[in-house]
């Protein structure tokens, strides 16, 4: 059957808080607002990489909590996120 990347993210964040507690701090990395989507349905943090197929337009349209062009500059990347 078909499972939604809201359900699969649901999952692993009850797994993740069961060994660690509620007191997480997540963050969604993706390409497509699906994965901001995903983000929003967890009440995690939404990362979106202009790597995919959808533009920067449609990225900034679901109103991602950062937007970067790529992940290469991994020190500005967490930088951002401090």
């Amino acid at each position: 059957g078909h499972v939604s990347r809201d359900d699969v993210a649901r999952a692993a964040l009850a797994e993740a808080r069961r060994w660690h507690g509620e007191s997480l701090t997540v963050w969604v990395v993706g390409d497509t607002p699906h994965d901001v989507s995903c983000a929003r349905a967890i009440g995690a943090w939404a990362v979106g990489v202009l790597t995919g197929w959808h533009g920067r337009e449609e990225m900034e349209a679901c109103r991602p909590d950062w937007l970067f062009d790529d992940l290469s500059d991994l020190d500005r990347v967490l930088r951002a996120f401090e």
